[in-house]
């Protein structure tokens, strides 16, 4: 059984102090994180599934990795849209527990990501003929940033996956399919499915996009995805938040 904690979308910066959309995404997160620390001693390790920053300096990134040494959980990575993918490398390699995520198997489970970051789009995109495999002695949750399928939010439905065909076409290549598909972005929790797989978005660690709203209107909660891939393929999730809902 592999327990894990999916964090997403901090949206940091460099200064602490500054304020997105009025709210201090630094805060969001200690105040998180002070909420599930009994949570976080006794899971495997934590998946960062992208926007970490909002400013793409070297210090957003800083921030983060010393708001998540105290827990000594090793912390596995991937960019969003708002990230500078080559900053964030350079600078997380500089910390022993943090690792960039292309495919990680622990257990009898894969942890298989695909690249949906396309420069100076905030909308995601897959590149065409990737080479990435799943592997067929495992079960695998196939994690990417920008959500496949609409989740019914407008204000952030528009930025989802925009070559939704290329994971089609991705997903007709291999010879066993991933159990579900992981996703940050979207601000919420929401569950929808790919061609007949499971979609499992997370909250934002920062603040939600709620469903209802046609602008980027913003609910200050924050939270966060609790994983656990049992060995007979099966999964469970549960939302936290850092505060009553």
């Amino acid at each position: 059984m592999i327990k894990i904690i999916q964090l997403s979308d901090t949206h940091l910066h460099a200064d602490k102090s500054i304020l997105l959309h009025g709210i201090s995404t630094q805060e969001r997160l200690e105040k998180l994180l002070a909420k599930i620390k009994s949570k976080i001693k006794n899971v495997d390790a934590i998946i960062l599934s992208g926007d970490v920053s909002q400013d793409r300096s070297a210090e957003s990134y800083i921030n983060l990795a010393k708001a998540l040494q105290p827990f000594k959980k090793p912390v596995y990575w991937f960019a969003g849209n708002h990230d500078d993918p080559r900053v964030m490398r350079d600078t997380l390699q500089q910390f022993d527990t943090f690792h960039p995520l292309d495919s990680l198997t622990l257990g009898p489970w894969q942890f298989l990501v695909l690249d949906t970051i396309l420069e100076g789009s905030n909308a995601g995109y897959l590149v065409e003929n990737n080479e990435s495999l799943i592997l067929e002695n495992t079960f695998c949750a196939l994690l990417m940033h920008h959500h496949p399928t609409p989740v019914g939010a407008e204000s952030i439905d528009k930025y989802k996956l925009q070559n939704p065909e290329i994971l089609e076409e991705f997903l007709s290549q291999q010879k066993k399919l991933p159990a579900v598909i992981i996703t940050g972005h979207v601000h919420g929790a929401y569950q929808t499915s790919f061609a007949t797989i499971p979609v499992i978005s997370s909250p934002a660690t920062c603040f939600q996009f709620p469903k209802v709203a046609p602008n980027l209107e913003i609910d200050p909660i924050g939270g966060c995805t609790f994983w656990v891939f049992h060995d007979n393929g099966t999964f469970e999730y549960e939302y936290v938040y850092n505060e009553k809902r």
